[in-house]
């Protein structure tokens, strides 16, 4: 099992988003598992944000301890679509205290990855605090299943919420809530965060390809020995391209940073993408976009996901028949954000999120 370590908080760039996102993106899975001890609406946001949306499929066990979690964020958990929501509460002899981050793949048994440190499902633990987390990914099925297994421990402490449950919980939340205030006024502890903050750019699609998260285009027939990928004009926005000839840089899930240069073709308005072979073996483990089998239409899909705060993006070359992509696929259409460069034969799908 692979293994690698963050410490978020210091002196250098780490956090436990940039891991999940990193992790999320590298195993190509479809499936996500949570266990946290504490989380708030803004926290569940952020890490929507980054894994580039929930799975379709989704499991969370959220703790009840010291009256923290935020009841908006249970809600919004409950109504995802696809997720099943468990609550633990062990007080007062003991408290539920993990931060599990649980990746998986529902088709390939090997698969799997988990962020396991101190962050709980919060903007700060994700984000901002001092935290420190270990990110194991697994390669083979008895480490894969070891992961499973420990996260299936902490979901069977918790239990499905009642609806009296929850009202009484809410209500404890508030009086909680205006203790810590006074805790936090004597600068013994971080404010209360505000369910209602706006984390970044949210996950969402609103028509215009600039306000997307998430970009995809099926790549078809690659020329330049499958080095290059034509893009209709309908997605330029989303790269924010103003003229032809332009670089953007794109970070594969091995950390490699690639600059590529997108150009237009007068003749027919359609904007192209010269991939190099290091970033697509990067991407694919392989040098060219066109299919192993030798066929002329390629078998993979373009991925683009934009980096918070930066001009830059994370780029995937998942496989069109994948889970992942499957799932991606899927929630572009839920939201109206699928298209197709053209009705005739050898028309591409792409879409937002």
């Amino acid at each position: 099992m692979k293994w690698t370590l963050i410490s978020q908080g210091g002196a250098g760039d780490q956090t436990l988003g940039k891991a999940l996102s990193a992790s999320s993106g590298a195993g190509q899975f479809d499936r996500l598992d949570v266990a946290v001890a504490y989380a708030t609406l803004p926290g569940v946001k952020a890490l929507a944000l980054a894994v580039g949306g929930i799975p379709q499929v989704s499991r969370w066990v959220v703790g009840l301890d010291d009256a923290i979690t935020q009841p908006e964020a249970l809600d919004y958990i409950a109504q995802l679509p696809g997720s099943e929501l468990r609550v633990v509460k062990l007080t007062p002899a003991r408290r539920f205290h993990p931060k599990m981050y649980l990746f998986w793949s529902s088709s390939e048994n090997a698969k799997a990855a988990a962020a396991i440190g101190s962050g709980n499902m919060t903007v700060n633990g994700l984000r901002k605090n001092g935290e420190t987390a270990v990110v194991l990914t697994a390669d083979v099925t008895a480490d894969a299943k070891a992961l499973k297994r420990q996260w299936q421990e902490m979901w069977e402490l918790g239990h499905p919420p009642t609806d009296p449950e929850l009202a009484a919980y809410k209500e404890l939340f508030k009086k909680a809530k205006k203790q810590r205030k006074k805790i936090s006024d004597l600068g013994a502890a971080p404010p209360e965060p505000d369910s209602s903050e706006t984390v970044d750019e949210e996950p969402t699609f609103n028509g215009e390809p600039k306000s997307a998260r998430i970009a995809w285009l099926e790549v078809g027939s690659a020329s330049a020995a499958g080095r290059d990928l034509e893009f209709p004009k309908a997605m330029m926005p989303y790269f924010a391209l103003t003229g032809s000839k332009e670089v953007r840089k794109f970070i594969t899930a091995d950390g490699q940073e690639h600059a590529l240069e997108f150009t237009k073709r007068v003749q027919n308005d359609m904007w192209r993408l010269m991939f190099s072979s290091a970033s697509i073996q990067s991407a694919v483990n392989r040098t060219t976009m066109r299919p192993t089998s030798g066929a002329s239409r390629s078998d993979l899909v373009a991925v683009f996901r934009k980096c918070p705060g930066t001009d830059k993006f994370n780029l995937q070359l998942l496989k069109i028949s994948s889970p992942a992509f499957k799932n991606l696929a899927a929630q572009s259409k839920a939201i109206h954000g699928e298209f197709v460069t053209t009705t005739a034969p050898g028309g591409r799908r792409y879409g937002y999120l």
